[in-house]
C-alpha cells in the first residue's frame, strides 16, 4: 500500500482511483484513461511498482511516422543523373495512413485512437508538422543523390522523431539487388566471334559489365590475379564491337602487358581490329590518332600521359588494366588519365586497396566521379 501511494502521488489518474475505491477492484479504462496510464508508466515504476505495456507503446511503433518511396517506377534513362520520384507517406508501424485516416485523427481530441486495428497515439503538433514535412519531399532526386544518400535503410529503424524512412521502390530494388548480386543478373552470351569458352563466375563478370554499360556507372572488376579478368573484358569489348557500329576504346596498361593483350585479343577475338601506340614517339602517335578510327586502341600509362590528342576523342570505352596505377589521386599520371573523355569506364585490378582506403576513393573519383565524395569527405 505504501508504494500504491507513492503512484498516486506520480499519477492523478491513480490517485483518483484509490480515493474512489476503484484501483481495488477490476478496471475498465477508456481511451483517455488508458493513455494518460501510459505516459504515468515512468513516473509509476519509479513509485517501486512493475508496470507490464503493450509492446507497440514500448516501442514508440504507436506514433504516426513519415515514409518516403524512392524510385518505384522505371525512369526512361538510367544513369548517375536519372531523376527518381519521391512519394512521402504517413505510416504507423509500417501501415501507410489514407489522406480521410489523417483527417479522421486530426478530427478528434488527442490521446488514443483504433485504426487499421491497432491502436494509435494521436498527437495534433506531431501530425501538422509531418504534414507540412510531406510538401518538402515530393519531388525528385538523382541517383547519385540517392546513393550518397544510402538509398534508403529498412523499418526496422522507424522512429518519429529521427525523420523520414526512406523506402526503395519495386524498380530501384530490383536494381540494387541485381547490382549487389550480379548472379541474379539474366546471362548473357558471349558473340559466336568470340573464341573462348567462359567459366561460370567470368559469364557472371561478362554479364555484369554488359549490365553496367547499359546503366551508364563506370565499373571495377576486382577478381584475383589469374582468375581472367582480360578474357572477361575482352568478350565485353567484342559483344560492344558486334553492336555499337563505329565504336571506340581506349585501354591503358603498364608496358610489360603490351605483348599479352596484342596475343589474347589475337586469340580469344581475332576479328577484332587493334592497334598500338607505343613506339614512334607522342607527336607522331597523337597525329595517327586523330586520323585512325581502329576500334581497339592499347597504349600504356606513361605514353597515355604524353599524347595530348587522346583528349580529343570521345571514347565509347576507357578501360585501365592493373589500375592500381592511379592510386595516388595527386600525381601526374592519375590527374591525365581522369581528363580522357569517356561514355563508359572499366577499372582492371586485383588490389583495389593497395596501401590504404584512398585508394579506393581515387580508383572510384575516376570510375564514378561524386560517387563517394570529395576525398576530404570521404
Amino acid at each position: 500500500l505504501s508504494c500504491l501511494n507513492k503512484a498516486a502521488e506520480a499519477s492523478k489518474l491513480i490517485e483518483g482511483f484509490v480515493e474512489s475505491g476503484e484501483m481495488f477492484h477490476p478496471l475498465r479504462l477508456d481511451a483517455s484513461e488508458a493513455y494518460q496510464l501510459l505516459k504515468d508508466v515512468p513516473a509509476i515504476e519509479q513509485a517501486g511498482i512493475v508496470c507490464r505495456v503493450p509492446n507497440w507503446w514500448k516501442k514508440n511503433a504507436g506514433g504516426v511516422s513519415m515514409s518516403v518511396n524512392l524510385g518505384e517506377e522505371k525512369p526512361t534513362f538510367v544513369g548517375m543523373g536519372t531523376i527518381l520520384q519521391m512519394v512521402p507517406k504517413l505510416t504507423v508501424n509500417g501501415v501507410a495512413l489514407t489522406q480521410e485516416e489523417v483527417k479522421m485523427l486530426l478530427a478528434q481530441t488527442e490521446g488514443l485512437a483504433f485504426l487499421k486495428g491497432k491502436w494509435i497515439e494521436v498527437n495534433h503538433q506531431q501530425l501538422e508538422r509531418l504534414l507540412e514535412e510531406m510538401q518538402e519531399y515530393k519531388g525528385e532526386l538523382t541517383f547519385m543523390q540517392a546513393l550518397r544518400m544510402g538509398l534508403g535503410g529498412s523499418q526496422d529503424m522507424a522512429d518519429a522523431d529521427v525523420g523520414p524512412i526512406v523506402t526503395n521502390g519495386a524498380w530501384l530494388s530490383g536494381l540494387l539487388k541485381n547490382l549487389r548480386t550480379p548472379k541474379s543478373i539474366h546471362a548473357l552470351a558471349a558473340p559466336k566471334s568470340f573464341q573462348a569458352k567462359l567459366r561460370t563466375y567470368q559469364k557472371t563478370g561478362y554479364t555484369w559489365l554488359h549490365y553496367m554499360d547499359n546503366l551508364g556507372f563506370g565499373e571495377c572488376l576486382a577478381d584475383d590475379k589469374g582468375l581472367g579478368k582480360t578474357v572477361q573484358v575482352l568478350a565485353y569489348l567484342e559483344k560492344l564491337r558486334k553492336t555499337k557500329k563505329h565504336a571506340r576504346v581506349l585501354l591503358i596498361v603498364p608496358a610489360s602487358l603490351l605483348g599479352n593483350w596484342q596475343k589474347e585479343a589475337a586469340k580469344f577475338a581475332p576479328g577484332m581490329p587493334v592497334v598500338v601506340l607505343h613506339d614512334g614517339g607522342a607527336k607522331k602517335l597523337g597525329r595517327f590518332v586523330k586520323a585512325d578510327d581502329t576500334f581497339l586502341t592499347i597504349t600504356t600509362y606513361g605514353m597515355a600521359t604524353r599524347i595530348e590528342e587522346l583528349d580529343e576523342v570521345q571514347w565509347d570505352c576507357l578501360i585501365l588494366d592493373e589500375a592500381q596505377a592511379i592510386k595516388n589521386p595527386l600525381t601526374k599520371q592519375t590527374r591525365r588519365i581522369k581528363k580522357l573523355n569517356s561514355s563508359m569506364r572499366i577499372a582492371m585490378t586485383g588490389t583495389p586497396i593497395e596501401n590504404e582506403l584512398t585508394n579506393l576513393w581515387s580508383l572510384f573519383d575516376f570510375l564514378n566521379k561524386g560517387l563517394l565524395g570529395s576525398s576530404q569527405e570521404f
